[in-house]
């Protein structure tokens, strides 16, 4: 018999009606695996060689020779009709749903998923189109269970642009081209600038999209995209260049953290402000150096950025790269003339800072590098001892430090310096 089966399974996948059938007469199994590595019946094979438009050996099987339409599958192989659908094969996917209860075309998989996430998945357009119809008439308004992700929101991110247009198309799904995708949290224009995807953007813009659309945080695609192409669309079709999101950030933020200079030189050349703060009180110059993006640093200066630009805690750069101990980043402050002795919102010169700063194998290199500059402990600091410390609790978090091991530290590396001078 495992001869047989074998014949069977090669009629299947070649489209020989006659030999299945022959075969199929002297007691063939075609519910049975090929063998225990390779799972796929019978069924497979014929869903996998027959032509998209061609159904003879399908139909062969499954109302002649008793073949069973497999439905959802825990484990490979995937199930007849998943394969028919991911494969285009539409005349086979007929045949198999007319096996199966109405109700099917409402069938969610495991992933909480219909057939037409598969048939968008695979980017197969005439399956989804006929899935789409009167015939069948899934649903394309269904939201996943997991990820809360959307029929339009997939196609976005996977397919391509027929597979949009035709899901955004009033006689198929007739999708809100300004339907929240996955569960809110985006558009579908989210989705198009963060895959980089100009043309798609383009689609959907033309569809109706609304430049300036809001996530959940307040983000709009121009602070998601991340090609400077799609960057200069949703520019010329309107898009606030200075748009903040609920923290504050705006597009040049977003291009200072990523250290993506080609990204910022655009949206400066377009008028963005190189000044804006966000909710930190944070330029892009600041949030450009505090990420070690300091070539981007330097451009930022060089068209009006203000290097001693303080926070909402009166930090500057120079006080920001002392406590985290960046030394490149303060010795290129420092080499452009920012403010070794400014003073923050608790009275904090860059030298205090310094003492506290969190990589402890720094801190002497910090200090003596601001030393060099010409630093000087903070007029607060030098008017209190060890014995007479006390900070009041609506101190801001990032200002609660230990004085008292600050003062010891500093009064230590300050006599490592005098040793080394007079060495």
């Amino acid at each position: 018999m495992k001869f047989l089966d074998d014949v069977a399974h090669y009629a299947a996948a070649h489209g020989h009606v006659r030999l299945l059938r022959a075969v199929h007469a002297l007691g063939v199994n075609v519910n049975a695996a090929l063998d225990l590595s390779n799972k796929e019946t019978v069924l497979h094979r014929a869903i996998r060689g027959c032509d998209a438009d061609d159904d003879a050996v399908v139909r062969e099987l499954v109302c002649r020779c008793g073949a069973t339409v497999s439905v959802v599958r825990a484990s490979p192989p995937k199930s007849h009709v998943r394969l028919a659908v991911e494969l285009g094969k539409v005349a086979a996917l007929k045949i198999l749903l007319s096996k199966l209860p109405a109700s099917y075309p409402k069938f969610i998989d495991n992933c909480g998923e219909t057939m037409l996430f598969w048939a968008v998945e695979a980017d197969q357009v005439a399956t989804a189109r006929y899935l789409l119809s009167d015939e069948v008439r899934c649903d394309a308004q269904w939201v996943s269970k997991f990820g809360g992700d959307t029929v339009l929101g997939r196609a976005v991110a996977k397919a391509g642009l027929a597979m949009v247009a035709l899901l955004l198309d009033g006689a198929y799904g007739g999708i809100d081209v300004n339907t929240p995708v996955a569960s809110g949290r985006q558009w579908p224009l989210h989705i198009a600038a963060l895959r980089g995807r100009t043309d798609m953007c383009e689609l959907l813009l033309a569809r109706g999209a609304i430049v300036d659309c809001a996530d959940a945080r307040g983000a709009s695609p121009l602070h998601l995209s991340v090609d400077v192409d799609v960057t200069l669309l949703l520019l010329h079709r309107g898009a606030d260049i200075d748009a903040a999101d609920r923290s504050g950030t705006t597009a040049l933020h977003r291009a200072a953290a990523k250290g993506n200079a080609r990204m910022a030189e655009h949206l400066l050349q377009h008028g963005a402000t190189v000044h804006a703060k966000d909710a930190q009180g944070e330029t892009p110059f600041r949030v450009a150096v505090d990420n070690g993006h300091l070539q981007l640093a330097a451009s930022l200066l060089a068209v009006g950025a203000a290097i001693d630009a303080q926070d909402n805690c009166g930090f500057t750069a120079v006080h920001e790269c002392a406590h985290m101990g960046q030394l490149d980043a303060l010795a290129f402050l420092l080499a452009r003339g920012a403010d070794v002795n400014a003073i923050n919102a608790v009275g904090q010169a860059p030298l205090d800072v310094a003492a506290t700063c969190v990589r402890k194998n720094r801190r002497g290199d910090v200090t003596r590098l601001l030393l060099e500059r010409g630093a000087r402990p903070s007029p607060f600091l030098a008017s209190i001892t060890t014995s007479t410390i006390s900070m009041p609790s609506s101190t801001p978090v990032r200002s609660q430090r230990n004085f008292a091991c600050f003062v010891s530290n500093l009064e230590q590396t300050q006599e490592d310096t005098d040793d080394e001078d007079d060495g």
